[in-house]
């Protein structure tokens, strides 16, 4: 058994339950002047920008790895063929199945992202779209359901040895 500092490798599977349990313990809804403060759209690039978002610094910090995993299963950090990707496939893991179509969880998501600089804010393309792009150093990883997972832990642990808080089962929401 663990001690509460002690935290231990155990998967992270990319759902709305996990980017909810995220979400809710790194925001600061205090909005206290020293966490981070995250715009998704800024209203340089749009009429209608996203809500500014505050998160805990500290809470950041320890949740790093385990938002790196999630944005990891992202059809986009297996496929680096495009250097950048438009929001609407973050909806897609490397399997190429839609894991939400929850806007919500999504801008969620690509909060906890831009804080934590596995991807950045959206930019408008030459071309008019929203785009935005990965951290280069993010590794790709693998839902614990995939036939390769068990490999790619083995490998992941030696090289990385990631240390992974796995949230409470909460009741599913709805997509």
């Amino acid at each position: 058994m663990n001690n509460d500092n002690e935290r231990v490798f155990e998967e992270l599977d990319l759902n709305l339950t996990n980017i909810d349990y995220l979400y809710d313990i790194i925001e600061d809804k205090d909005k206290n002047p020293n966490s981070i403060q995250v715009q998704a759209f800024s209203p340089k690039i749009t009429p209608n920008p996203s809500k500014i978002v505050f998160f805990d610094k500290r809470e950041l910090a320890i949740h790093s790895q385990d938002i790196d995993f999630l944005f990891g299963q992202l059809l986009a950090a297996h496929d680096r063929s495009a250097k950048y990707f438009p929001p609407e496939t973050a909806c897609l893991t490397y399997r190429n199945v839609t894991w939400t179509r929850n806007m919500q969880y999504l801008m969620n998501f690509f909060e906890l992202g831009i804080a934590n600089r596995t991807m950045m804010p959206f930019i408008l393309s030459k071309d008019g779209r929203f785009i935005s792009m990965l951290d280069p150093k993010l590794i790709p990883t693998f839902n614990t359901s995939d036939p390769r997972y068990s490999d790619w832990v083995k490998q992941y642990k030696l090289q990385y040895k990631p240390k992974f808080k796995v949230p409470p089962v909460r009741e599913p929401h709805d997509d």
